[in-house]
């Protein structure tokens, strides 16, 4: 009975990691967005804005990897912790 227990907690707290990680993605495709309609309706040169436009998607880019790839390490070493729980798990149910 323990064992139903613990999948299940497991189970709630990958399931909130992967919300988390779908809101602060959506968050960022937003806040992306509202930057370049806010340049966009800036009254700026036709060239002036393009370039900054070009600059604000750049550093957007290089936040988003790095945010991706933070992520993304997490989810690993949840996943490495998690297999190894389980195999703790299995080696004692089977002494």
């Amino acid at each position: 009975m323990s064992e139903r227990i613990y999948y299940s907690n497991e189970a709630a707290q990958r399931a909130y990691r992967e919300r988390l990680i779908m809101a602060l993605v959506v968050a960022g495709f937003g806040i992306g967005i509202g930057a370049i309609l806010a340049l966009l309706l800036a009254p700026r040169s036709g060239d002036e804005m393009r370039r900054q436009l070009g600059e604000t998607i750049e550093q957007a880019t290089q936040h988003g990897r790095a945010a991706a790839e933070t992520a993304l390490q997490n989810v690993r070493e949840g996943t490495n912790k998690l297999q190894d729980e389980v195999q703790d798990r299995l080696k004692k149910a089977s002494n």
